[in-house]
């Protein structure tokens, strides 16, 4: 089995289709459709888009077809809306880590660019989230370097108490 023929599983699980998987992930008009041809497959590009977007998908899964196809890797936030919306709490805490961002960017500490890196994500994709919350995607190990490498209080990120530079 392809790795196309894994991810239109998980498109099926997730109820997506072509035109939505496309605009989710900015790929050109008709990338899925071609990967599904017989000798073509999805890009090394295309994957490391899928599992930066969807990130309850298992990468091992999509890759070599084994273990399972969801994720065990806690997410906090719900970016392809399988489940249709945010809690508030999750929404709370993807503001804070934004509004913490953008006063580290005045007071001149670090970058997108930086903090991508740091975290190991695409810009790209970063700055699409950055623009519109709702697309969150922020893995536990996004607010425990913006809380160990520049000091945003955790209690502040997480519950929206006390000083957003914490003692």
């Amino acid at each position: 089995m392809r790795k196309i023929d894994r991810f239109d599983e998980y498109m099926e699980y997730a109820g997506l289709n072509d035109n939505k998987v496309t605009q989710q992930l900015g790929l050109s008009v008709g990338t899925i459709g071609k990967s599904r041809k017989e000798g073509r497959d999805l890009s090394r590009r295309v994957i490391e888009q899928i599992l930066n977007y969807y990130t309850d998908l298992d990468e091992v899964w999509l890759l070599t077809g084994e273990g399972c196809m969801l994720s065990n890797t806690a997410v906090i936030g719900d970016n392809n809306n399988v489940n249709n919306g945010h809690d508030q709490t999750v929404t709370a805490v993807t503001d804070r880590f934004f509004q913490a961002f953008d006063e580290l960017k005045a007071l001149g500490r670090t970058n997108r660019t930086r903090l991508c890196d740091e975290l190991g994500v695409d810009r790209r994709n970063f700055a699409k989230q950055e623009a519109d919350h709702s697309r969150a995607i922020l893995k536990p190990g996004w607010l425990s370097v913006i809380v160990t490498n520049y000091g945003v209080s955790a209690d502040w990120l997480l519950t929206g108490r006390g000083w957003m530079f914490g003692k």
